[in-house]
């Protein structure tokens, strides 16, 4: 009975170990921007451990740099900034900008700057916030305009032939 619960002990205690080195591997190609490399090594430790924060915030950052198109991006860049993970914000303001949500992507850049120590990057994420911001100006500023059909008018018939809205 004793040999069996050492087996068993053994055992658990090294897939603890193998699991600490796949992480630290994957981590390790994270922060050299191998994301190809550490995108199938964090997809699964997060299948083993869906509820960890860093996992999350590491898989979304790995398919948003790999152009991923996977749909669940966001919500594990959500997640992961409800775990109090700071960059996750960065990530989630860039996706929202890329996606043309401004408002989103502006209050995700806010989030980011008030909680980001360094100075050089507060610096570029500022930026981002001012420029996106703009974006936000120039949507709201700009109307439609729809073309009907492609023909000559005469300058005092112009503005009849467009429909404002």
């Amino acid at each position: 009975m004793k040999y069996r619960l050492s087996i068993i002990l053994i055992a658990l205690l090294s897939f603890n170990v193998v699991f600490a080195q796949n992480k630290n591997v994957a981590r390790k190609h994270f922060l050299a921007g191998e994301y190809v490399e550490a995108k199938p090594m964090f997809e699964k430790l997060l299948k083993r451990n869906p509820r960890n924060g860093e996992l999350n915030f590491w898989y979304a950052v790995c398919c948003y740099e790999t152009k991923d198109n996977n749909p669940k991006i966001r919500e594990m860049l959500e997640y992961a900034a409800s775990r109090k993970i700071a960059n996750a914000y960065r990530y989630l303001g860039d996706l929202s900008a890329d996606s043309a949500l401004y408002i989103d992507a502006a209050k995700h850049y806010e989030d980011f700057i008030s909680v980001c120590k360094d100075d050089s990057i507060k610096t570029l994420y500022k930026t981002k916030l001012s420029d996106v911001n703009r974006l936000i100006r120039m949507v709201n500023t700009t109307e439609r305009v729809c073309v009907i059909d492609s023909f000559v008018v005469d300058k005092k018939k112009f503005l009849s032939v467009y429909k404002m809205g």
